[in-house]
């Protein structure tokens, strides 16, 4: 059964020839007549598999699996060349479960299948179980030594198991064994960024610009994603231009169905986040105080879930709450089952996105939202919930923008920060110094901001260094520069948790009494702190930002204008520079910019922001062109 698809006649070539000029003008005829002629031969299961790949060849993905599926009942044998068709199709639309299923099945006709170990790995990360894709690559090496491939994709899992020494390690092996170098060179410079290997990243980084512009100009799309440019520079056009690369390949969307109109607005969020992760803290405020009688609300979650509380609540104070498991043509038919009238798309181009469920189109109006307030270049992407200050380059947005007058950032201002939590000497930090935090993921940290920090602080001595984010591996790295620019350890600090804590997880409340006990947050320049912005100014400490030209590094200066206080944010890089100086070094000018973030009336600014929105929705969803 392994010849399957190799045995096949020249009358056979002719008719499936014939079938492909029929189904470019009409591929409904072209799909039936091809179906009546596998019935003529029941037995010619070469010929029916060719069926399958026809199918797919028109992106008829659905039924292309379910022909081959039947092919694989009637054969009652198992062969590699069918469940790969299988395994491969099922994973590409997302139904992870069936491709795990089929890529396994081919491991146990042939152990030592590369291409099903990787595949296999890939199918399980995706589906949330990273542990056990890396057992399978480790094991897939331990006969297969050295290849490229299998190291490529081993260092990615190492990094999702934030494993980033070992991710190092076999990226850089990956590329020293000749994997395809644009690809290893986006995650190695990644995991660079997280354990602050700054001097390699650079070299490596300088590598991958100039590949990623290749190809661009070459029509290519680059192996470097919107989220990963975003990362490495501040450049809005390079940026348009690899997100319209990566969304060139995105399907089609299929037509909607009118649908009638409901006694109130159906809202729709889709995201992997809504768990323990700053998007579920943002996005909880707002649905607590959304106006039930005027909105109806669903949640949509994929990947893996977990037990937090603010899952808990999140799931609590909605109307609908839904899990998409499987492919996306099969999660678009799930969520057009609740007629949703507005869905909202809270991924954007981060990790695991569903640009390709949005693509299709699920709802007659399609936003984007809280996680990512950029353009997508997406055509099935209707509006972008931003504001003017992210969105200075109007001309990168594929969207129509809703612009906020109160800022693209919503935050609530229920949460109280109890000051009487945790002392300084709890996390081992000084009394009597001026203490700056950083919030910020260190892969958002770069070497010529971290030099700005240094040259500070050597100036001010009476003054100290609180990294919250930060991980041993990435410790080692920084130390290493602090030392070298003369500053002593004891003026640099990583500590996160308590000393009178076991764990080190902090409720939303204690994580900002941990940053109020900070005279000053500093904010990071080519990706600001979006969340971390958020937390510091409800911790009600003042945050130092610089305007950048993307709209990933003019988010915090977004933030800060919605609440007034734009004056508090620099121009420029050297600005920042003077003023991180003047606020270590005067303490009356660290005071008037305490004072001015202690004034902010959150609880206003909030209800302003939710009456908006809500207009503002109601608006949109007057252009839906109902039934009835």
């Amino acid at each position: 059964m392994d010849s399957i698809g190799t045995n096949f006649s020249t009358m056979h070539l002719k008719k499936i020839e014939e079938l492909r000029k029929i189904a470019s003008v009409d591929l409904s005829a072209a799909c039936e007549q091809f179906q009546t002629y596998c019935n003529l031969y029941p037995s010619d299961y070469d010929l029916m598999f060719s069926f399958a790949k026809f199918l797919k060849d028109f992106n008829q993905t659905s039924n292309a699996i379910k022909v081959a599926m039947h092919l694989r009942d009637r054969t009652g044998n198992e062969s590699i060349v069918l469940l790969g068709f299988i395994a491969d199709l099922c994973r590409s639309t997302g139904d992870h479960l069936q491709a795990i299923s089929a890529y396994r099945s081919i491991l146990k006709l042939q152990a030592n299948h590369i291409s099903a170990s990787l595949n296999l790995s890939v199918s399980l990360a995706l589906f949330g179980d990273i542990p056990t894709a890396i057992l399978e690559l480790e094991r897939s090496l331990v006969v297969n030594v050295d290849n490229s491939d299998l190291l490529l994709n081993l260092g990615n899992l190492y990094y999702l198991d934030n494993d980033f020494l070992k991710s190092k390690d076999c990226h850089i092996k990956a590329l020293r064994n000749g994997a395809n170098e644009s690809l290893v060179l986006v995650n190695l410079c990644q995991t660079l960024r997280k354990l602050a290997d700054w001097e390699l990243l650079e070299e490596y980084e300088g590598r991958l610009s100039n590949l990623s512009v290749q190809d661009l100009q070459k029509n290519r799309i680059p192996s470097e994603a919107p989220l990963h440019c975003m990362l490495r520079c501040d450049d809005p056009l390079l940026l348009k231009d690899v997100t319209r690369a990566h969304a060139s390949v995105l399907p089609d969307q299929i037509k909607l169905l009118s649908m009638n109109k409901g006694k109130r607005l159906r809202l729709g969020f889709v995201s992997d986040d809504l768990r323990e992760h700053p998007v579920a803290h943002l996005l909880y405020p707002i649905l607590k105080n959304l106006d039930k009688n005027r909105f109806e609300t669903t949640l949509f979650w994929y990947g893996k879930g977990d037990n937090s509380k603010i899952r808990k609540l999140l799931f609590e104070c909605v109307d609908h709450v839904h899990n998409l498991r499987h492919d996306y043509l099969s999660s678009r038919a799930e969520i057009l089952n609740f007629n949703i009238d507005l869905l909202f798309d809270l991924k954007g181009w981060t990790i695991n996105h569903y640009q390709t469920l949005f693509s299709l189109r699920a709802a007659p109006i399609q936003i984007t939202f809280l996680g990512f307030a950029g353009g997508t270049q997406n055509a099935s992407m209707d509006y972008v919930i931003a504001d003017n200050v992210v969105a200075k380059n109007k001309e990168h947005f594929s969207e129509s923008l809703v612009l906020m007058e109160h800022g693209f950032m919503p935050f609530g201002s229920e949460i109280t920060v109890a000051s009487s939590v945790f002392q300084r000497k709890d996390f081992g930090l000084p009394e009597d110094q001026i203490i700056a935090a950083v919030c910020v993921a260190t892969d958002k940290l770069t070497h010529e901001l971290f030099l700005t920090w240094t040259r500070c602080f050597i100036k001010v001595k009476n003054s100290c260094l609180w990294i919250l984010s930060s991980r041993p591996e990435d410790q080692q790295q920084i130390r290493k520069i602090w030392l070298t620019q003369g500053l002593s350890l004891d003026r640099l600090h990583f500590q996160r948790k308590p000393n009178t804590r076991d764990s080190g997880f902090l409720s939303k409340q204690e994580h900002l009494a941990r940053i109020s006990l900070a005279d000053l947050v500093l904010d990071s320049w080519v990706y600001n702190g979006h969340s971390s912005t958020v937390d510091a100014i409800q911790a009600r400490v003042p945050i130092l930002c610089c305007l950048g030209s993307n709209w990933a590094s003019r988010t915090s200066a977004s933030i800060l204008k919605s609440l007034g206080l734009s004056k508090f944010t620099c121009k420029d890089r050297s600005e920042y520079e003077k003023y991180l100086y003047l606020l270590l070094s005067e303490p009356e000018l660290l005071d008037e910019w305490t004072l001015a973030f202690k004034k902010i009336d959150l609880s206003q600014h909030f209800s302003n922001w939710m009456n908006e929105f809500q207009s503002k929705l109601e608006n949109l969803a007057k252009n839906i062109q109902y039934s009835d």
